[in-house]
């Protein structure tokens, strides 16, 4: 076991690596004035298994942020590259599963978290998301909710149904957030990722998860 330091501010979020293992690394960033989420790295099957069955007890939500990544194509007609990572956020614990460095080996206990109808998996782009993960993986979401679409519904305002992210968490949260695209266009498919890296997809997942905890809320 390793313990580290480094920080780095970044659109006014803050990220602190502080322990490093030879099969996954932790981290804190801490958002939105404060709010810390507790952020796990890996490639390893087991450490999966192990985050989901200690966080699902944990939170007790049935809502789960879900995002990918992957390494941006630079030639114009270039076949698209496959998943890189896999975010999941139960609030301020998110996982960072890194798929490609695992060897796609994908855990049991993953496939059947995914497919458990009782959990609402949310994103913008989230089906995209999920369809990229069947075709690169052989993985099946039971059930998603786009979080665009869901939010035109349930605050009646059928503008929102386009929006990105970062138009959902102003409108819904109230927070001012940034999406990098030197960051979003990085090479997510390294060994290690940087620490801007892991602050955008655990921002991007934590921001996800709150939307559908707000949304799912509202009559």
């Amino acid at each position: 076991m390793e313990e580290k330091g480094g920080k780095i501010l970044m659109n006014n979020m803050r990220i602190e690596k502080y322990f490093s293992f030879t099969t996954h690394t932790l981290y804190q960033v801490f958002v939105n004035k404060g709010d810390e989420i507790q952020t796990l790295v890996t490639h390893n099957a087991r450490v999966v298994e192990l985050w989901i069955n200690k966080n699902i007890r944990v939170v007790n939500s049935l809502i789960v942020g879900l995002g990918v990544q992957w390494r941006p194509n630079f030639i114009r007609g270039e076949h698209r590259h496959p998943v890189a990572t896999l975010q999941l956020s139960l609030g301020k614990y998110c996982l960072i599963f890194q798929i490609l460095e695992s060897g796609c080996c994908i855990p049991d206990r993953l496939r059947e978290f995914l497919g458990d109808p009782r959990y609402t998996f949310v994103g913008v782009g989230v089906g995209y998301n999920v369809m990229m993960l069947s075709t690169d993986c052989g993985l099946r979401v039971a059930n998603i909710r786009e979080l665009n679409l869901w939010a035109a519904f349930k605050l009646d305002r059928m503008g929102l149904d386009k929006a990105g992210l970062k138009l959902l968490v102003k409108e819904i949260l109230g927070v001012e957030m940034e999406k990098p695209k030197n960051i979003k266009f990085s090479l997510w498919d390294s060994p290690e990722l940087s620490l801007d890296q892991v602050a955008y997809a655990s921002r991007d997942a934590y921001f996800s998860f709150e939307i559908g905890r707000s949304l799912s809320a509202r009559y």
